[in-house]
């Protein structure tokens, strides 16, 4: 399909950021594989025009006037393009709430002569329109994980005024200084440096009382006058502090921000004001709403306290909801240039849809902020808090798929293994609720109890010596278990590895011998404290994807992962006491040491085309010579 994407990229130049916002729709929209033309049809300046130059974006790109051929579809970000012939002629709302107030106060917006309107709020004032709400694309090729934080700071770029408050109803709705005037005492209620780059009128007398308060001012044409500088920049940065304009707090409109978006696809953290976001993207785990310097000086000690897992959940968040190939995909879909999709995600379907599967008259829905390999959210039907899980490949994000084996990856085994074997089994797991698993439409899908507990990895050691305990009364449990659907952690399995992870181990057969003949139970596959919730009375793990038959001892080996040897002995024999028929103190250490040899191997030759967290890696690599030496290697 032929789409000319409207929008400005050098009308007003050293705005990279602003740049970046239009390249999202034109580098998604060619990365689907559409021919792409772009035009910003803004004032032809010198220095708007040498700006243009440089971006380099080849004989598709005009600037002044759009001089290509006729396009099917016409993407018009902020209707700034006008008179423009199009099959399918698509306006863009860039600014929910104020697009509509000022045009029902009789503004021409550039409304005019659209077939459909889009837009970033989720929630704006009538316009006699029908609005699609989307979120705002992140080429996710072009924004990969950054690695290196240069600046120990939680920035953000913005444009201090934009243009004057609207009233509505007697309450203003500002601009970005009326919401950095409420947060002025931010730097004083948090351990945190803030610095932050600010277009401003250099006389404006809010700066000077921002670096009263603490806050360091950077020169927004060093950190965001290009593209590349604004990436360096957010790149370089350890977290953002997302600042809205007040018209979309006081509005809760939906708005969340393009450059927010890229921030979480570098895998870095937001906490951002709350402008209803939450209704369209999970927070609480890499971002976080606030509503005051309270509830930000908050929110920010706690992405500071697991940055790692933060950083992680940013990416994910990224994957999930932004990525240019789905929001576009879906737009496209919306405004029927494209046919519907062959399957429907857990996003994409209608609330009826779900309550007709639960069996009540309806229900609500929010992200859910846990994250998992797997989309999930978070569903309120008949009273119960429930969580929707899809785990259908195709629903899987292209980073998880390659970390998830074709040989492992069987979409009905987790819903299987709650209703088969976990449902009477009385050790504490969530229930299922319900389930779909249709393969014909590659719709899998599990509805399970929400569990109010928190990660184990957040609790004290004490929990994990319960954990561990639980762990040894479930392989009791399920001590001879047998199922075809389950995964055979045996000897054949246990030979893949090595020459995945690319390693030469002399003497490897004889330990995975010894654990291949090691009594057999149900085995969780992936019992990582992440993935083991604790709430008082009861230790509930999560996520049963790769469940399987083999000795128990590998999940514990997981648990174990990055202990001190001191801990590691204290869980261990927690777990062993814990069995009906306590193994031998001596011959256990060695089957734990050669369980955890396999999980560090297994870990290492995972996937040619994933790479585990860096942190993960790092034990792994570190752990695989010390361990290969207590098995005797």
């Amino acid at each position: 399909m032929r789409i000319l994407v409207a929008g400005m990229v050098a009308a007003d130049p050293r705005q990279g950021g602003a740049t970046w916002a239009v390249l999202q729709y034109v580098r998604g929209l060619e990365e689907l594989g559409h021919e792409v033309w772009l035009v910003d049809p803004g004032s032809v300046r010198a220095d708007a025009g040498a700006y243009f130059e440089k971006l380099a974006l080849g004989r598709r790109a005009f600037f002044g006037s759009y001089g290509g051929p006729l396009p099917d579809l016409l993407l018009n970000l902020s209707g700034v393009l006008r008179n423009q012939p199009a099959a399918i002629r698509v306006y863009v709302d860039l600014d929910p709430f104020f697009t509509q107030v000022w045009h029902a106060q009789g503004a021409d917006v550039g409304l005019d002569d659209h077939t459909h309107y889009v837009t970033v709020g989720r929630t704006v004032p009538p316009t006699g329109h029908d609005w699609i709400h989307t979120l705002p694309p992140v080429v996710l090729s072009a924004w990969p994980v950054a690695s290196h934080v240069s600046i120990d700071a939680f920035t953000t770029v913005a444009n201090l005024r934009s243009y004057g408050p609207v009233d509505v109803d007697g309450v203003r709705h500002g601009q970005k200084a009326h919401s950095l005037r409420e947060l002025m005492d931010l730097p004083e209620k948090s351990a945190e440096h803030f610095a932050i780059a600010l277009d401003a009128h250099p006389t404006e007398p809010d700066l000077v009382t921002l670096r009263e308060h603490g806050w360091e001012l950077i020169d927004p044409d060093v950190a965001a006058g290009t593209p590349d500088r604004y990436a360096g920049f957010i790149r370089g940065s350890k977290a953002e502090l997302g600042i809205a304009k007040e018209g979309y707090v006081a509005s809760q409109c939906g708005w969340f921000s393009d450059r927010s978006a890229v921030y979480l696809a570098s895998g870095r953290p937001v906490v951002a004001q709350d402008t209803g976001f939450g209704g369209s993207l999970p927070v609480g785990a890499g971002l976080f709403a606030f509503a005051d310097s309270d509830e930000a000086a908050d929110a920010i000690e706690r992405a500071m306290r697991d940055y790692g897992r933060h950083a992680r959940a940013a990416r994910a968040i990224a994957e999930e909801h932004l990525d240019a190939q789905r929001i576009l995909v879906r737009l496209l879909r919306e405004v029927g240039a494209e046919a519907g999709p062959t399957r429907a995600s857990i996003h994409d379907v209608s609330n009826a849809v779900l309550a007709a599967l639960l069996g009540v008259e309806s229900i609500s829905r929010r992200p859910f902020e846990y994250r998992s390999s797997a989309p999930l959210a978070e569903l309120e039907a008949g009273g119960r808090t429930l969580i929707l899980k899809d785990l259908s490949r195709d629903a899987l994000t292209d980073r998880t798929r390659a970390a998830k084996l074709p040989l492992l990856h069987d979409p009905r085994r987790e819903a299987t293994v709650y209703r088969s074997l976990l449902a009477d089994a009385n050790l504490g797991t969530a229930r299922l609720d319900a389930s779909i698993s249709d393969s014909r439409r590659d719709r899998f899908w599990l509805v399970l109890e929400k569990v109010a507990g928190e990660p184990l990895y957040q609790l004290g050691f004490e929990r994990w010596a319960e954990v561990a305990r639980w762990l040894g009364r479930c392989h009791d449990h399920f001590a001879g278990v047998s199922a075809d659907y389950l995964v055979q952690y045996d000897h054949p399995f246990f030979k893949l590895w090595p020459a995945r992870a690319g390693v030469s181990l002399p003497g490897y057969d004889a330990a995975v011998a010894r654990l291949s003949a090691l009594p057999t139970t149900l085995v969780h596959g992936d019992f990582y404290p992440s993935n083991v919730l604790v709430a008082p009375g009861r230790v509930c793990p999560v996520d049963w994807e790769l469940a399987g038959v083999g000795p128990g001892v590998l999940d514990l080996a997981a648990l174990s992962l990055g202990l001190r040897d001191e801990q590691l002995d204290r869980l261990a024999e927690a777990y062993r006491l814990a069995r009906t028929e306590p193994p031998e103190a001596t011959e256990f250490a060695v089957d734990l040491a050669c369980a955890r040899l396999q999980l560090a191997v297994q870990w290492l030759g995972w996937s040619p085309d994933w790479v585990p967290p860096p942190e993960h890696a790092r034990d792994w690599r570190s752990e695989l010579p010390v361990l290969a030496e207590r098995v005797g290697l």
